[in-house]
């Protein structure tokens, strides 16, 4: 299994968040970057109500890493994520985090 981390989150863009939110998954040093990501699960978790999570994207056969990295986020990212699902993250206490497929 290839390791993988959450690199970057934007939950709280300027202006309106609608269609602009995203998570950056990247490999971690020396793990091949551009193995499938089938399996793979992201969730979101509502911080208001503890221990809710939400799976925002679930990777498919074909989802791999490109250049090491996979972008998830909203319609009006640039530029264009790798997978457009929509995030509704708060801008309180709400989190995600990466399963995977063990």
């Amino acid at each position: 299994m290839i390791p993988l981390v959450v690199n970057e989150v934007l939950y709280d863009p300027p202006g309106a968040d609608a269609g602009l939110e995203y998570v950056e998954i990247v490999a971690v040093a020396a793990a091949d970057s551009s193995a499938s990501l089938a399996g793979w699960t992201l969730e979101t978790g509502n911080g208001s109500a503890p221990d809710q999570w939400t799976v925002a994207w679930t990777g498919a056969p074909g989802d791999r890493l490109r250049g090491g990295l996979l972008l998830v986020g909203e319609a009006g990212v640039e530029p264009p994520p790798d997978v457009v699902v929509d995030l509704d993250l708060q801008n309180g206490p709400d989190a995600c985090r990466l399963r995977a497929p063990d």
